[in-house]
């Protein structure tokens, strides 16, 4: 979705929803953090949502910081697991090569059920699926939003109020 046809007012409504958000932290590697907040049921905003965030995320970082890539944190905790994996899916395809890593937090429960080891390896281009305290093995503490478990202070209001003078400029 190419970023000159969003209408300022679809980005606005989008991030306000929070459905995705950039909270300033960085990965190990010094690779920017793309968040999504897994809704609790798919609804009908969801999918143009996510995808106005995503193509709207993209045209903030430089083609540099993009070709080193982009690590998206899909926060599964609350949503169900058939509307996580529709959002894993979708941001997939939306970041396509940006995305250099992409891990999926699941809640503590998730882990108890599994009979399976989980221990396969992991294959490149698919998402890391974990738990919030294994989180801090792949971004550091002081780079994650209180939310995630981190002491990194974000104020989601804030950070819009700064970018509604950028929003209103494309």
């Amino acid at each position: 979705m190419p970023t000159k046809n969003l209408e300022a007012v679809d980005i606005l409504e989008a991030l306000e929803s929070k459905l995705a958000y950039i909270p300033g932290g960085r990965d190990h590697e010094g690779r920017p953090l793309i968040v999504v907040n897994v809704p609790s049921e798919l609804q009908p905003t969801t999918k143009p949502r996510l995808e106005v965030l995503i193509a709207y995320f993209l045209s903030i970082f430089s083609e540099e910081t993009k070709r080193n890539g982009l690590v998206l944190i899909v926060d599964a905790r609350k949503g169900a697991w058939r509307v996580a994996r529709s959002c894993v899916r979708l941001s997939m395809m939306l970041l396509g090569a940006s995305a250099a890593s992409i891990i999926v937090v699941r809640p503590d429960g998730f882990w108890d059920k599994r009979v399976d080891s989980c221990t396969k390896s992991h294959k490149e281009g698919e998402p890391t699926y974990l738990t919030l305290t294994r989180l801090q093995h792949h971004v550091d503490f002081a780079q994650l939003p209180h939310e995630l478990g981190g002491n990194k202070a974000y104020d989601h209001a804030d950070w819009i109020q700064k970018r509604v003078v950028i929003i209103s400029d494309l």
